[in-house]
């Protein structure tokens, strides 16, 4: 036994470390912003024009929170660093969790911009509505169940997935993250 007691001594204080490490991030992070990421829906086919996905509204500044439109790339590191984005037009609509419309916006090429945010899942992304005010910056409340639909009539077989992107504390994600509804 005395000869485990160095051993165990060593664990207990390396449990202490990792505890008191976890603390004091979470402290720390609990006021500063960090990206996170959902996939809300999959385009299942080349003609699939619309997608639908329920999300519980999460926590965090109304006008931090995007539409994603993703294209597969090869790898985190063959990432375009300047992309056209493929020609669309569309709408979003956003429905409460009784089905009454919140609201509906308009989606373009016109109106999206390229981004890396999705690199790490192998995903090249276009923000949808960049530079425009809707629904999803007015009227949202996190904990809610919302239904969000995209209809792109002549969707480019390109953009395979639907994503929200948001950015959250600590404090916010532990409260209401970014995470798909019930389907």
């Amino acid at each position: 036994m005395r000869s485990m007691m160095p051993a165990i001594v060593f664990v207990l204080a390396l449990v202490a470390l990792v505890g008191g490490c976890s603390f004091f991030e979470n402290m720390i992070m609990d006021g500063k912003g960090c990206p996170n990421y959902v996939k809300l829906s999959d385009f299942t086919n080349d003609t699939v024009s619309a997608v639908s996905a329920k999300i519980v509204w999460p926590q965090g500044e109304p006008s931090c929170f995007r539409l994603l439109l993703a294209i597969p790339i090869s790898s985190p590191t063959n990432w375009p660093f300047s992309r056209d984005c493929p020609s669309f037009s569309g709408t979003v609509t956003v429905r409460d969790s009784s089905g009454h419309e919140i609201g509906q916006f308009s989606i373009s090429s016109a109106t999206s911009q390229h981004c890396n945010w999705l690199t790490p899942h192998s995903l090249d992304a276009f923000v949808m509505g960049w530079q425009q005010t809707n629904c999803m910056e007015t009227a949202m409340i996190a904990g809610k169940q919302y239904e969000i639909t995209v209809s792109i009539p002549s969707r480019p077989k390109d953009f395979t997935s639907l994503w929200l992107a948001g950015v959250q504390s600590g404090e916010q994600f532990r409260k209401h993250p970014i995470k798909e509804g019930v389907r």
